[in-house]
């Protein structure tokens, strides 16, 4: 699951709702697929992923890209400001967590389904995927109370100025 958190959900989001099918054949004989009496499935059903709208025709098929395609902790913090400011306590070098310290959760207006408030939109694919945003977002926390009982940081800085110093850092 680590390796989801950091190698898949860091650096990369394609999303797939362009409709368009990108069926493949299930050979007749494929032992992989067919269970001697069971349903025999023809196709396996898969959907093309988003793609730049500039290739594919005279250059190769491109897909697009929704987070930043960096290590650089935008699964924990957000790829945009509006993802940010979900998930940070306003005024604050926290970040939003439960009383209990898990990630806290808001009902999706446009679903009205609960949606946990982390960096990345896929943090409920899994329970253990839920659970190492809440442990990185509680270690930002820890960290920031740390930094910020320390003045040697942002030394003569005014206090908004000094929050944002240790929410980067």
């Amino acid at each position: 699951v680590f390796g989801q958190f950091v190698a898949s959900h860091e650096i990369g989001f394609t999303p797939s709702d362009t409709g368009e099918a990108f069926d493949i054949e299930i050979f007749p004989d494929d032992p992989a697929f067919y269970v001697e009496g069971g349903p025999r499935r023809q196709f396996l059903d898969l959907e093309r992923s988003d793609f730049d709208p500039d290739t594919g025709v005279d250059r190769p098929r491109e897909q697009v890209n929704t987070v930043t395609k960096a290590f650089d902790g935008s699964t924990i913090y957000g790829s945009t400001p509006a993802q940010e400011a979900r998930v940070r306590v306003p005024g604050s070098a926290h970040l939003r967590v439960s009383g209990t310290g898990a990630i806290p959760v808001e009902i999706d207006a446009a679903t009205g389904r609960p949606t946990p408030l982390a960096g990345d939109d896929r943090a409920a694919e899994n329970a253990l995927l839920l659970s190492l945003h809440g442990l990185f977002a509680r270690e930002h926390n820890r960290l920031a109370d740390a930094l910020m009982a320390n003045p040697a940081i942002c030394v003569g800085c005014s206090d908004a100025d000094r929050i944002e110093t240790v929410y980067e850092t």
